[in-house]
């Protein structure tokens, strides 16, 4: 700081210009980075979405083809050839000769892109517009691979007389016998697909190929892969039955991978693309605007620190200096008022500040003074109108008479529990502000626990405070059992859990006595432990600021009033298997007799 002070003006200037430099390159590569993701970004969503045209383009292809033989599937010739026997070869001949002539050869007419029609029936028996030969070697591979009836499915390439084609089957039903007992082939000629394939340019060598579900190459424009119908290397890793985009290392550099699955034709349409290819306009234009923005950016920042900043920087020195004063408390350092500019008014709103500033200190602290006061008022205020709104001796009467007829009717547990609830009333009305023993404490404790056992039966506490900590450490009334209550509203209730323990253990340390509550709740977030931690270490006006109508706050306060510090509360432990508060008191004057155990001893 004391080197950076000492620096010559003009120094400084350099420095700020360099620091201006180094910002806008920053910001510029930032600006860069971002836009080419950006692009890359849109360049993937276009070739996405030309993808997904294609395929959409073939889905119409195959769905075409399929409207176009379905009227096959009920024609009369088609149901006569499903339930013929074929013991006489002439009626077989006669029959398969009118199916070719009256159903197939229509539709070959018309379409030249499918290369072939079989009808097969349930004996494998086929009827051709090439080759029954083939379509009957085919069928029972055809069937054990076709699930269900009704729906064609693309079965994978063949190979028909020399010519590449794209097998699609499906299973239907013989009318009369309603059992599926037909399979109809229509085999595709590749080069249809190929030029649909064909029609986008993705990039100058971006291409599209078609596998089936199970990774098999139904179309490659690679003659090697074509052959081999294996996916390529780098591609097989990531192949899957699904829709979505990935950047692999290839041969020839990354490469955008794009796989869209069409479920009406169970077809993978795959394009690969390189990524150079994909936004290197964009990119080139991004670059350069960012250089050119740059360049400006920096020719701006020189003019402003040339003709703004030199002839301000004196003043903004002596200005730099007297707040560094006021900084350290010194806060009758005054700037020169002589000064009409913009700097003279900057000094004179200077001068205003710390004038302000000075008489809002002396009104602050007076104000502390007045609040804590009325804060302490205001506190015993409530206490009183909360006891007033009781009426001891009515609920004492009323309780007395509870009690004496549970013990003529012999239901001496509800005696118990009044005996209990009246005794907690009676020490519940006292001064709140009274000092009283931790044995008196304790004991309105005990009372309240035991109203507890009476509601949950699997309640087991421990009460192990030694004889003379009861006797010898102060406390105040009704600190202990908000405690307990936390434990289970917050521990149990919260969580939805049985009240299963409540533990009180008592030890002596260093700076007094240590009272430790134990459940074993749910707990609470470390995060909420260190906030309650951290509250419990401030003022009382810092933790007000921060936090509101925290029962642990309130006890937690009263006994910091009391005793001052560093008594009060403190979190012990809480997690999943309960919580652990300590309340630290001191011990009388003169008491000797409590015994300081080794630390640890209580905790769950």
């Amino acid at each position: 700081m004391a080197y950076f002070r000492d620096m010559s003006l003009k120094l400084k200037v350099y420095l700020l210009m360099l620091a201006i430099s180094i910002i806008v390159v920053v910001m510029g590569m930032l600006w860069y980075t971002i836009s080419a993701k950006a692009i890359e970004k849109n360049a993937i969503d276009y070739t996405n979405q030309v993808v997904e045209q294609v395929n959409s383009h073939l889905d119409t292809y195959f769905e075409n083809i399929q409207e176009l033989t379905f009227p096959l599937l009920a024609a009369p010739l088609t149901q006569k050839f499903l339930s013929s026997t074929f013991d006489d070869p002439y009626v077989r001949y006669e029959l398969s000769v009118a199916i070719d002539k009256e159903l197939l050869t229509p539709i070959l007419i018309n379409r030249e892109n499918i290369h072939s029609i079989s009808l097969v029936s349930g004996q494998a028996v086929a009827s051709s517009s090439t080759s029954y030969l083939s379509a009957e070697e085919r069928y029972a591979d055809y069937m054990s691979r076709i699930p269900e009836t009704g729906k064609y499915q693309i079965m994978g390439q063949e190979t028909m007389i020399n010519t590449n084609v794209i097998a699609m089957a499906i299973r239907f039903l013989d009318i009369q016998k309603e059992k599926a007992s037909g399979l109809l082939i229509v085999d595709l000629k590749l080069n249809e697909i190929i030029r649909i394939c064909r029609s986008v340019t993705l990039g100058r060598t971006g291409f599209m190929w078609i596998a089936d579900e199970q990774g098999n190459i139904l179309y490659h424009p690679d003659d090697v892969l074509m052959k081999g119908r294996k996916l390529p290397e780098y591609v097989s890793e990531v192949f899957n039955k699904e829709s979505g985009s990935k950047v692999i290392d290839s041969p020839d550099g990354k490469k955008l991978v794009l796989f869209n699955y069409s479920a009406k034709t169970n077809l993978v349409l795959v394009s690969e693309v390189p990524i150079r290819e994909l936004n290197a306009p964009l990119v080139r234009f991004s670059r350069m605007s960012i250089l050119i923005v740059i360049v400006l950016m920096l020719a701006l920042s020189l003019v402003i620190l040339g003709v703004i900043v030199h002839p301000l920087t004196s003043s903004l020195l002596l200005l730099k200096k007297l707040m560094f004063r006021a900084e350290r408390g010194d806060l009758d350092a005054m700037a020169p008022e002589d000064r009409k500019n913009e700097i003279g008014s900057l000094f004179l709103s200077y001068n205003q500040m710390v004038r302000e500033i000075k008489h809002l200190i002396n009104i602050v602290q007076h104000a502390r003074l007045k609040e804590k006061e009325m804060e302490v008022k205001q506190k015993e205020s409530q206490l009183r109108y909360m006891q007033s709104q009781i009426n001891p001796h009515f609920l004492y009467n009323t309780l007395e008479v509870v009690n004496s007829n549970a013990i003529v009717e012999g239901n001496f547990r509800i005696s118990k529990m009044i005996v209990s609830l009246s005794e907690i009333f009676r020490y519940s009305v006292g001064n709140p502000g009274e000092r009283v023993s931790l044995r008196q404490e304790v004991e309105h404790t005990r009372f309240y626990l035991e109203i507890q056992q009476e509601r949950f039966g699997s309640l087991h506490t421990d009460v192990l405070i030694d004889e003379p900590g009861l006797t010898s450490v102060p406390a105040i009334r009704l600190m202990l059992q908000p405690i307990v209550e936390n434990s289970f509203k917050h521990g149990y209730e919260r969580h939805r859990l049985k009240p299963v323990y409540i533990g009180l253990f008592g030890r002596a340390t260093a700076i007094g006595y240590e009272l430790l509550v134990t459940d074993r709740g749910g707990g609470m977030s470390a995060e909420t432990m260190e906030r309650y931690n951290a509250l419990f270490d401030c003022s009382e006006r810092e933790a007000a600021e921060v936090e509101r109508h925290i029962g642990m706050w309130n006890v937690h306060n009263r006994i910091r009033m009391t005793f001052g510090e560093p008594y009060g509360l403190h979190i012990v432990r809480s997690d999943k298997n309960g919580t652990v508060v300590a309340i630290r008191l001191p011990i009388a004057a003169g008491e000797s007799g409590v015994n300081h155990g080794e630390k640890g001893n209580f905790y769950a």
